[in-house]
């Protein structure tokens, strides 16, 4: 079988290790464009240089030139010693004085799968991916299909990376937004296609072997796949390009990350393979390399409480012996209200880009007493800002006109503006805004929200002020500008964690990822919504767990007293917001102590099972979507302690009571002690007989859940 990356994974001589061993790939261009109407791929470099490498990776940068030697392609790469996976990032850059010639249509990635018998045509490749974040019960479903043979599938989001807030229908003769986005993104048009898809993409090959792609990028990204007899070609990136490359300028394009699997690894395997190497190569470290665990964050239900009401949330809870390490301050802390009301949620987003503490429940103009309260108290201290969107009587509204962002239009009702993080004032305005909030309110977690589900429109506007033949860079540069913030907040505050939140979950991608947590994973979840939210919240973690390993939401879908719901809701962390549910200062009567003893059990065991989650990811089943009549299970496996657990759901339709697990990671000779969430002593079994031992479960809408642990050999007598 051949198989090249450009044709296959790398456009340099590197090898990557696949689960069959080492296996060369030859030197092949991914980054395709046309240019000046002539297609263009970095097959052959004009250079080359080893970069410095890490701890587990080795960088080699190859640099490529158009025909005309005006416009230069610089790919950076990192090679995974321990993963057959591989990423790099495509720079593109003007080798002369002059503005180059057009390029249209980028692709970071283009790829051609193609064996070379004629006995594959007609056989289909099966593409997977999973919906966006729609605040809806489908997020983060399960999207399959089949690449038939001449038969062509396109994916993509637009604005956000994991947006499905809107889904465009395909119609020959679009109107209002139809029309919007025929025109600008004109590969949308006449689909077949799912926007607001997550930018991961799996090809499972009829051959047996497979391939998955990260779409790096916070913005609009496509993805497109045809199949032609015995080939398969995809090609991957930007949503929309037409520009030249302006003398000293550099525009970043999507990174793109590949993970090879080989013949005899199955999909779910793999998944397994991909959650270590997020945990080992992108996720946030502190200081001194340690990987940062999940928080156990409680929070009010808003930053307009005063200083002294959030004290006396965290005595509460210290009070009642609840485990939380976190305490979180959400919106309508800051801006110059002068009818803030620490009781009311009223004008929260009125005051976006003046970052200073409200005055009239922050009399010092900072939380800074609350944070020290906080760490007094045991407690990681989590500030919320907003600082990409502007409204007009901010101080954010007065910065000169190049690091702002104008939308005109009557949709956009309240006039907000966008920072432009693509300027460097914007940019550095964004970063003096979190250096604020450290310095003077001594936060440990800075938590940014992104609420502009039309940052295409804003983007847009921009390219279109600066001429027919910059369509995308805005977006390129904003995009460029916001990993340049977040990197530059962590290197200097290394101990620094990100929460990355955008309505919830719409802009989650592995750049994001590897730079944040996330514990608001949808915005659905901070409210109860019934039972298609607790069979949504299973999903969001079975399903996402491999590309988003810290993550949480809302305890709030579980009514007290429902475990099933609970264990539900939980992601490797889970949220507490006391005010929803009878905190004194929302005007009810309180929380029993009947109840309180019940959320005091409940979180004692989400404290002891996120300890778990820096470990590995085995999951029991397929990724799940919203059927009734199913098993939704999966394992934590921490290798170091040779201890884990297993939690199995039986939905409100499953007909069957018994589910048989595949357990990974267990030592088949090692005695196991098995203990239920509950602490009941369910006895001791040995490894060989745990792995695919039996999980009963006897009632609908029920659950397993058990911890397990080595027991230590007996000394000889």
């Amino acid at each position: 079988m051949k198989t090249s990356l450009a044709t296959l994974v790398v456009a340099s001589c590197a090898a990557l290790s696949c689960a069959a061993g080492a296996v060369p790939i030859e030197t092949q261009g991914v980054v395709t464009f046309t240019y000046d109407g002539a297609e263009f791929a970095c097959r052959r470099p004009v250079a080359e240089r080893e970069l410095p490498g890490g701890r587990g990776w080795t960088s080699k940068v190859f640099e490529y030139a158009t025909p005309d030697k005006k416009l230069g392609v610089r790919v950076t790469w990192k090679f995974y010693a321990d993963f057959a996976a591989a990423e790099y990032v495509p720079e593109l850059y003007a080798l002369t004085g002059e503005k180059t010639g057009l390029v249209t249509d980028f692709a970071s990635f283009s790829f051609v799968h193609d064996d070379g018998k004629p006995k594959w045509k007609g056989l289909a490749t099966r593409v997977r991916t999973l919906r966006g974040d729609k605040c809806n019960a489908e997020l983060f479903t399960p999207d399959v299909r089949w690449c038939c043979d001449r038969n062509w599938l396109k994916f993509g989001a637009y604005g956000r990376s994991s947006d499905s807030g809107r889904e465009l229908p395909a119609v020959d003769h679009p109107s209002g937004d139809e029309l919007y986005f025929a025109k600008r993104y004109p590969w949308f048009n006449n689909l077949p296609a799912q926007l607001g898809s997550m930018p991961y993409i799996c090809f499972d090959f009829p051959d047996g072997d497979g391939l998955d792609i990260a779409v790096g990028w916070s913005g609009s990204w496509r993805c497109e796949c045809l199949k032609w007899e015995s080939k398969m070609y995809v090609k991957a990136g930007l949503a929309k390009t037409r520009f030249r490359v302006l003398p000293g300028e550099t525009l970043r394009a999507p990174s793109i990350t590949v993970f090879r699997r080989a013949k005899g690894t199955t999909p779910r395997e793999m998944r397994t393979v991909k959650h270590r190497f997020m945990l080992a190569m992108k996720s946030p470290r502190d200081a001194k390399g340690a990987l940062i665990g999940p928080v156990l964050p409680v929070t009010f239900d808003g930053g307009m409480r005063t200083d002294e009401m959030m004290m006396d949330l965290i005595r509460w809870t210290r009070a009642n012996n609840l485990p939380f390490d976190a305490f979180w301050v959400d919106a309508n802390w800051n801006g110059d209200n002068p009818k803030m009301d620490p009781n009311s949620w009223k004008d929260w987003n009125s005051f976006l880009g003046t970052w200073t503490a409200n005055r009239i429940v922050h009399p010092d103009g900072n939380l800074a007493k609350v944070a020290d309260f906080a760490h007094a108290n045991g407690a990681k201290f989590i500030l919320w800002g907003e600082p990409e969107r502007i409204c007009t009587n901010t101080a954010f509204a007065a910065l000169p006109p190049e690091c702002l962002l104008k939308w005109d239009d009557s949709r956009n009702k309240k006039g907000f503006l966008t920072l432009n993080l693509g300027s460097e004032g914007g940019c550095a305005a964004a970063i003096d805004t979190v250096e604020s909030f450290i310095r003077d309110s001594h936060i440990d977690v800075y938590r940014q929200d992104c609420n502009i589900y039309v940052f295409n429109r804003f983007w847009d506007a921009g390219d279109e002020a600066a001429g027919p033949d910059r369509v995308g860079v805005t977006e390129m540069k904003y995009i460029a500008g916001l990993y340049r913030f977040w990197d530059t907040i962590r290197a200097r505050h290394p101990d620094l964690l990100i929460d990355n939140c955008a309505s919830g979950g719409r802009r989650i991608d592995i750049e994001l990822a590897s730079r944040s947590h996330n514990y608001c994973r949808s915005d659905f979840f901070i409210k109860n919504r019934g039972d298609d939210q607790i069979l949504a919240a299973q999903n969001t973690t079975l399903n996402t767990l491999d590309i988003q390993p810290f993550q949480a939401s809302e305890s709030n879908p579980a009514n007290v007293g429902d475990e099933y719901a609970f264990f539900s809701a939980m992601g490797s962390s889970i949220v507490f917001t006391p005010a929803m549910r009878g905190f004194r200062y929302n005007k009810h009567d309180g929380i029993s102590e009947a109840d309180m003893a019940w959320l005091r059990k409940m979180f004692a065991v989400a404290d002891k099972m996120r300890l778990y989650f820096l470990g590995d990811f085995y999951p029991q089943t397929e990724p799940t979507g919203l059927d009734r009549d199913i098993w939704c299970a999966y394992q934590m496996h921490r290798p170091d302690l040779n201890s884990g657990f297993v939690l199995a759901f039986r939905r409100n339709e499953c007909p069957t009571d018994t589910f048989l697990p595949s357990l990974g990671g267990l030592k088949d000779d090692a005695l196991y002690a098995l203990t239920s969430w509950d602490g009941t002593d369910l006895g001791t079994c040995k490894g060989s007989e745990l792995r695919n031992r039996p999980i009963k479960v006897a009632e609908k809408r029920g659950f397993a859940m058990f911890f397990y642990s080595s027991v230590p050999a007996a000394a000889p007598l």
